[in-house]
């Protein structure tokens, strides 16, 4: 199973869109939030289409914090701001860990990272859009297969 994520695209549809294009196939889409109204060209492609809202997103009716199940896996979804993401990533791994999640993605930094090895998989996709800290636009990739979850960030041109 492979799923796109996507975070901070910030009413930027043409940046959804290039996210789509330099993905290629994914059996699901994650919008972790920051206009989660960019999600249209995403439910096009037909396929799942997860989304949780961000700090930007006042009045959206989305949850702020969901788990999902894909390919087996227990997957925590959250923009990361009522984690303190950008200060660290211990509040968000206390929750991963109550809510037996093996990965946990969230953005609101704009900055990419990805972090495998622990017990728990993290991935801020970054922001295809407005990209923060010297990072580029970017996107990220979680494949799923025999019970191993693997990240992958991608830059966009």
């Amino acid at each position: 199973m492979r799923i796109g994520v996507v975070s901070d695209t910030h009413g930027e549809e043409w940046a959804v869109k290039a996210c789509i294009l330099a993905a290629g196939h994914v059996d699901a889409w994650i919008h972790l939030g920051d206009n989660v109204r960019d999600i249209g060209p995403l439910e096009e492609t037909g396929v799942p289409v997860y989304v949780v809202r961000g700090n930007t997103d006042l009045g959206n009716i989305c949850p702020a914090e969901e788990v999902i199940e894909l390919g087996g896996k227990r997957i925590l979804l959250c923009h990361g701001h009522q984690y303190g993401v950008g200060s660290g990533l211990t509040r968000l791994a206390l929750r991963a860990e109550e809510l037996k999640c093996a990965c946990a993605l969230f953005g609101h930094t704009h900055i990419p990272l990805l972090e495998e090895g622990g017990p728990i998989t993290f991935m801020n996709p970054g922001s295809p859009a407005r990209p923060r800290g010297g990072s580029r636009r970017s996107m990220g990739t979680l494949s799923i297969r025999q019970g191993q979850i693997d990240g992958c960030l991608i830059s966009l041109p």
